[in-house]
């Protein structure tokens, strides 16, 4: 009997050390606002690239036509999408990813599951990152019907971005000076709604090591 104890314990801890290595979507929340770019990412030892055709975003089983996209920088997937105008429970889905993982190839669907609560963003941004070699360019939008005033980060660079109501503003960052192939981060905030995107500088556009520009950033 306590033999048969011992083997349950340890094939338990068998399985649940394989749950932990399992490769999943990633995300810091499971509630964001509405009009909010939300991000996840994936990593993992994944076989083959997955696509934009790959990724769908889900009320139920329906799919809805939410803005999104995908790519991968150095050894990790990004993912960002603009959340609906409405209170609902959705679900991100990865379909067919192929990788391997402890000698073994597998080809499974991935799932997260998140919700928007009953409150909207201040803003979002029409990107959730951004691959370049020139200058950044990327657009914000302002969901309050009042002018708000946000600052950003850049490279320990801090400016201020006036934002008029319900409208796109256009955010331009020269990078000129730059002179190596690295990931900074830009931080956009107006004190309650707090974005940080990675910004993939790259010296020229053909030095794409450790890149995979999976589809062209709108």
């Amino acid at each position: 009997m306590k033999r048969g104890k011992i083997l349950l314990v340890f094939i338990t801890l068998i399985i649940a050390l394989s749950f932990a290595n399992s490769i999943q979507i990633n995300s810091e929340r499971t509630e964001f606002k509405q009009g909010e770019t939300i991000f996840f990412t994936l990593q993992g030892n994944i076989v083959e690239t997955i696509k934009r055709n790959q990724i769908g975003f889900y009320e139920d089983h329906v799919q809805k036509p939410l803005t999104y996209d995908i790519a991968k920088i150095e050894d990790i997937y990004y993912i960002y999408a603009i959340t609906p105008y409405s209170v609902k429970n959705y679900s991100l889905k990865i379909k067919d990813v192929y990788y391997r993982e402890q000698n073994n190839f597998i080809k499974s669907d991935l799932e997260f599951n998140f919700t928007t609560v009953n409150q909207t963003a201040d803003f979002y941004i029409d990107k959730g990152f951004l691959i370049t070699s020139g200058n950044i360019t990327l657009n914000i939008y302002n969901n309050k019907d009042l002018p708000i005033a946000v600052n950003y980060e850049f490279e320990n660079s801090t400016k201020n971005l006036n934002l008029p109501s319900n409208k796109l503003t256009e955010l331009k960052i020269v990078t000129d000076s730059n002179k190596f192939t690295k990931i900074s981060p830009l931080s956009i905030s107006d004190g309650n709604t707090n974005y940080q995107i990675p910004i993939y500088l790259i010296k020229e556009f053909n030095d794409v090591c450790g890149l995979e520009k999976l589809s062209k950033p709108r």
